[in-house]
């Protein structure tokens, strides 16, 4: 049972994992789209450019009203950041 329970922990860290990832994948390409660096974005939010990295490497959970915020700063829909999770089923 031990070990059942280690696989599905590991299997949900793997689904955070990539939920991550895709979300900041998207976050970059949005950012870069719009013309705007790191430094800039990073002002915006409010957050340091390390954290917008954490962010944009998928090593760090971005807070919703962040999602909410580079929405706007990019004129996109909010499920744009989403959109790549089709892929994976993890929405």
């Amino acid at each position: 049972m031990n070990s059942n329970y280690n696989f599905e922990k590991e299997f949900n860290n793997l689904k955070f994992s990539i939920k991550n990832y895709c979300i900041g994948n998207e976050i970059a390409k949005c950012r870069i789209k719009s013309g705007l660096d790191k430094f800039q974005t990073a002002q915006y939010l409010n957050i340091s450019v390390t954290e917008l990295n954490q962010y944009e490497n998928g090593e760090k959970e971005v807070f919703p009203e962040h999602l909410y915020m580079l929405s706007k700063l990019f004129n996109v829909n909010i499920d744009i950041f989403f959109s790549s999770l089709n892929s994976f089923d993890l929405k």
